[in-house]
């Protein structure tokens, strides 16, 4: 696949850089808030950069905190889900769905067996 312009390959309005990619296009930006309000995180991760800053393990004493490793849990499954429709909207050139990308997240959530409701008293 050749890319001819520095735009994003999804929302074609910003530059994409890593942040953009990840957590900052106008599409993943719903997606991360509506995720997490649905998971109860938003009190930990209020806002995108916070997300981000935990991504790239450079949030003050992130991996000091034993509750990191809880959080990457629900975090990562986030990013999995993002990731995928974002590869499917790209490559396949699917529209972006958020239900559908929602939809994936509700599922692993489930499949793991994961009670996200216990996070709350990690802010």
């Amino acid at each position: 696949m050749k890319y001819t312009s520095p735009l994003s390959s999804l929302c074609k309005a910003s530059i994409e850089n890593d942040f953009h990619l990840i957590v900052d296009c106008k599409f993943k930006r719903v997606a991360w808030m509506r995720a997490l309000r649905e998971l109860e995180l938003l009190n930990r991760f209020p806002t995108l950069m916070q997300v981000w800053q935990f991504l790239l393990l450079s949030e003050k004493n992130a991996l000091k905190r034993r509750q990191f490793h809880t959080l990457a849990i629900p975090i990562g499954v986030i990013l999995a889900a993002i990731w995928k429709y974002h590869w499917q909207c790209v490559i396949e050139g699917n529209p972006w769905s958020l239900e559908a990308c929602l939809s994936t997240v509700r599922s692993q959530r489930f499949d793991l067996g994961l009670n996200f409701h216990d996070f709350d008293c990690l802010v």
